[in-house]
């Protein structure tokens, strides 16, 4: 009368009859319906022994407050559940979908997600992570090695990453516990994140527990990875047209409401003067590469009239030669200005520039960045 006196007391829990004889089966594979009626609720038998101790971890789920004792007892059934089938099923994920005790989001989780510079973190079906660079395997040096543990656990569309570890080499030797708790939205082959709590506690070996609220270094309320399956990347490092597929792939999903971050890195120009004239740098530059042959180059000076520069060769006020050889501007690419032959403002007491970089495009001209420099001075040129 074991398996009935099991199958009535998930009934008195909140089964309804079909899950509870669901159930009841994996068990007791002869088990049969003596009766439907619960006279009185039983205390819920365990299930028959297993050598696997049940699972801690992922039994529960995360943060539940305000829940009856039947939906507690209910957590703790699928926990048992979950030991069967891991059993019975070799762990295979695909059942526990199909079950619904993970959801298809999870499913969706679980793999390798790549940041804008490279860094994989691997969500494991396991409940662990690893983080590695693009060119590394998870078995090489890793960037979570230096932990003892790192864990993750998922509650709906909120994840909680924990990181442990032992401090010895220390004054005061203590072990070490981050928590990072984030809210995820996938669409497509992109997760969104919103850091929700980012706490560090330290427990010395006297036994003192201190925390610390990790929240004011976390410098966007929104942050971004790509799904490695999803991101067009074949080659060994990451490199920029790994960098242009990740922004690329990005911006091809529109990001949730909650997400004021846009994913694109602006283009950055550095300005130096010298003897001749002027020379920009590229120092950043978005997802979508500049190409010398589609830029403008103008400049005004002193507030007078717009001055258009034109690619060396003619004898305008203002010359430009670039000092990369290709047609993409990488990091680093220098473009040089010269002042030309027509060149008769004094600048000897000192100029206002202002600098316009505009990108011919299919649908017109478009302001790519626009510099002010103030005060330069060039000494007058002999006539």
């Amino acid at each position: 009368m074991e398996a009935q006196s099991y199958y009535e007391s998930l009934v008195s829990q909140g089964y309804d009859e079909n899950q509870a004889k669901q159930y009841t089966l994996q068990y007791y594979p002869d088990f049969t319906i003596v009766s439907q009626t619960v006279a009185s609720p039983e205390p819920m038998l365990p299930p028959p022994e297993f050598s696997m101790p049940l699972p801690v971890q992922h039994g529960e789920f995360a943060n539940i407050t305000a829940v009856d004792v039947k939906t507690k007892d209910r957590k703790k059934m699928y926990s048992i559940v979950l030991v069967a089938i891991l059993i019975v099923a070799g762990g295979t994920a695909g059942v526990l979908y199909a079950l619904g005790i993970f959801g298809q989001s999870d499913a969706d989780f679980v793999g390798e997600w790549v940041s804008n510079d490279g860094t994989i973190t691997s969500y494991d079906k396991d409940g662990e992570f690893h983080q590695y660079g693009w060119s590394w395997t998870s078995g090489d040096s890793t960037y979570t090695q230096q932990f003892d543990t790192t864990t993750w656990e998922k509650s709906g569309d909120e994840v909680t990453a924990v990181f442990k570890r032992k401090v010895t080499n220390d004054e005061f030797p203590h072990d070490e516990e981050t928590k990072y708790v984030f809210e995820i939205e996938i669409i497509g082959d992109v997760m969104f994140q919103k850091p929700l709590q980012v706490k560090q506690t330290y427990t010395y070996d006297d036994g003192f527990t201190e925390e610390q609220d990790m929240m004011d270094v976390v410098e966007s309320n929104c942050y971004v990875l790509v799904n490695k399956a999803g991101l067009d990347v074949s080659g060994q490092s990451w490199d920029a047209s790994a960098h242009d597929a990740w922004y690329s792939t990005v911006n091809s999903v529109k990001a949730p409401s909650w997400c004021d971050n846009d994913f694109v890195n602006d283009y950055v120009f550095s300005f130096e003067k010298n003897e001749n004239f002027f020379e920009l740098t590229l120092e950043n530059t978005k997802w979508d590469r500049l190409k010398i042959e589609n830029l403008n180059f103008y400049i005004n000076i002193n507030g007078g009239e717009q001055i258009k520069c034109f690619y060396d060769g003619f004898d305008g006020v203002c010359s430009y030669i670039p000092q990369f050889g290709s047609s993409d501007l990488e990091p680093g690419s220098v473009i040089a200005f010269g002042k030309g032959q027509a060149w008769d403002t004094d600048c000897s007491s000192g100029c206002d520039i202002k600098i316009s970089i505009v990108e011919s495009t299919d649908d017109g001209l478009v302001l790519v960045k626009e510099l002010n420099e103030t005060n330069l001075v060039w000494d007058q040129e002999e006539p």
